[in-house]
């Protein structure tokens, strides 16, 4: 009788050039090297740098409350402590919490880049995973708050610092005169 053998999920060390290696073997066989690829569609977990982005919050207090309510369950954004966090909804959130990175680069570029090595891509195109729910938020002015701290945050910290990734930055859907500030 043939036995089931069951990939063990509960990974001691979890790292993005190991779980993509056969990837990485079928890019080199397909020589996609040969071929510039882009990936339009690559989202990132900017709430595992939300600390880092609180302190791009021009308001002093709606700083002190991001740093103390957090984005999650019941933070900053929601109306009733019920923010529903899409991120968890996602395995590979989860994966890269665990994922080892040096302190520099930052860890959104070590990440991304690890696994675009693997794949063969040459320019990813980055934006928000658990931010696409943030035009939900029932206050306009912290979701034009955390839209301005999050670009400036990925602007200086991602962007300046790695050609190969680009990004869709996050424009309030609540405020039209914010969204064309942040335009222009």
């Amino acid at each position: 009788m043939d036995t089931i053998t069951v990939r063990d999920l509960a990974l001691e060390e979890v790292d993005t050039r190991t779980l993509l290696a056969h990837a990485e073997q079928q890019a080199r066989r397909r020589r996609y090297e040969d071929f510039f690829i882009v990936d339009v569609d690559a989202h990132h977990y900017e709430t595992q740098s939300f600390k880092e982005i609180c302190d791009y919050i021009e308001d002093p207090v709606m700083r002190e409350q991001a740093r103390y309510q957090g984005y999650g369950m019941g933070g900053l954004t929601s109306s009733a402590g019920a923010y529903q966090n899409l991120a968890g909804r996602i395995g590979r959130s989860q994966r890269d919490k665990m994922e080892k990175a040096p302190p520099w680069p930052h860890r959104d570029i070590t990440l991304t880049k690890r696994w675009m090595d693997a794949m063969g891509v040459d320019v990813a195109c980055m934006f928000p995973a658990p931010m696409l729910t943030l035009g939900l938020t029932p206050r306009a002015e912290v979701e034009v708050a955390l839209a301005r701290a999050y670009n400036r945050w990925l602007c200086e910290n991602v962007l300046a610092q790695e050609p190969r990734i680009r990004a869709t930055l996050y424009l309030p859907l609540n405020d039209a005169d914010a969204t064309y500030k942040m335009v222009r």
